[in-house]
């Protein structure tokens, strides 16, 4: 369960969440990936270790708009503290050139697990042969780094096709192969994306 509150909240949050679970109303939850400014460097360690002790059930971070900054010092240090923690570091990127900084970023912290979400497009999904290249080169290369898996979801309220969205499906299962593929995400996505994993 990802819990993505507005920053002064994103701790409460992430306490609500473990209630859930902790009463038994919401038994499907099985972990929590909450929201902590990784970009505080090592300070981000207190605030995860707060988490760990505060929330059993936290299992990593989601970094939304993941972009300009993911090479940065503070910022990678952060993501030392997660990877020295055992959790992952999701990644909400939606160019190119945002995956190939995922990418670098996932090579600085190797012992730190990366899950790039939305397969990399966000809510851009596009039907232009070009984009699509340049979208599934920027795959092949992340897909390379052992560290890293991907996500089978959309983020898009557009009403795309089965036959627009499968050959992103198919070309990120070709890339990252089944053992580091998620599915999931948002359930506006998920009849097209579960349809396409079928075929």
């Amino acid at each position: 369960m990802e819990v993505s509150a507005e920053p002064e909240f994103w701790t409460a949050e992430a306490k609500w969440a473990q209630s859930l679970a902790d009463s038994g109303s919401v038994p499907q939850i099985a972990g929590i990936v909450a929201h902590v400014p990784l970009e505080l460097g090592v300070q981000a360690g207190v605030l995860l270790d707060d988490l760990i002790a505060e929330v059993p059930l936290f299992r990593g971070v989601r970094q939304a708009e993941a972009q300009n900054f993911l090479l940065n010092a503070s910022y990678v240090e952060g993501v030392r503290q997660l990877a020295a923690r055992n959790l992952s570091l999701d990644l909400l990127v939606n160019t190119t050139t945002q995956i190939m900084e995922a990418s670098a970023l996932a090579q600085q912290v190797p012992q730190a697990r990366f899950v790039i979400d939305h397969m990399g497009i966000g809510p851009y999904l596009s039907s232009d042969p070009a984009f699509f290249a340049s979208w599934a080169k920027a795959i092949i290369a992340i897909s390379q780094v052992p560290n890293v898996y991907v996500k089978l979801s959309l983020n898009s309220y557009d009403p795309w096709t089965y036959d627009q969205v499968q050959p992103y499906i198919f070309h990120v299962l070709k890339s990252f192969g089944f053992r580091r593929a998620l599915y999931g995400g948002c359930p506006r996505s998920s009849r097209r994306t579960s349809r396409s994993i079928g075929s």
